[in-house]
């Protein structure tokens, strides 16, 4: 396996992830596509700023990404992220817990496909308003990181801050 990361640099913070080789090659190989790695780039250009609203209008602080993820923090919402965590488990919508990485009560969503996204912000407002209905809504401040991670993260990083040119 081979590591791969991005280094910390200003407020940005780098999580390592190991590759493997065939994962190596794919990403190559993805790379070395312009027309279908511009199409993905725009995609997650424009789910970025969907998303960053529809969390914004739910009280969710969430960072203005730039790569294909973003980080969403419960504590303006007084929501566990466990407990959205398993409830987005039970919908089939898989996320990655934070808290092992030392960034309390917050989650990492991946930019997925538009019909997956739809249902992300679906369940997540379902949640979002469920809990506020259920308990005194207290917000408190919250806060905005930016993560970059692993090797897919790294190349739409490097090229949503780059012009794409065609050959």
């Amino acid at each position: 396996a081979y590591e791969i990361g991005v280094r910390l640099v200003g407020s940005e913070m780098c999580i390592r992830d190991s590759v493997n080789r065939p994962a190596l090659f794919a990403a190559s190989a993805a790379v070395r596509d312009v027309s279908w790695l511009k199409k993905e780039v725009n995609h997650i250009r424009k789910w970025n700023k969907i998303l960053f609203k529809k969390f914004k209008e739910m009280n969710i602080a969430t960072n203005e990404s730039k790569i294909n993820f973003l980080l969403l923090n419960f504590d303006r919402v007084n929501i566990s992220s466990r407990k959205v965590f398993q409830k987005l488990g039970d919908a089939g919508i898989l996320v990655r817990a934070m808290n092992v990485y030392g960034i309390k009560n917050s989650l990492r969503i991946t930019i997925g496909k538009s019909k997956e996204n739809k249902k992300l912000i679906s369940t997540l407002g379902k949640i979002s308003y469920s809990q506020r209905s259920n308990s005194q809504f207290k917000p408190r401040i919250g806060f905005d990181v930016k993560i970059a991670n692993g090797f897919g993260a790294f190349i739409f990083f490097e090229l949503l801050n780059k012009e794409l040119s065609t050959p």
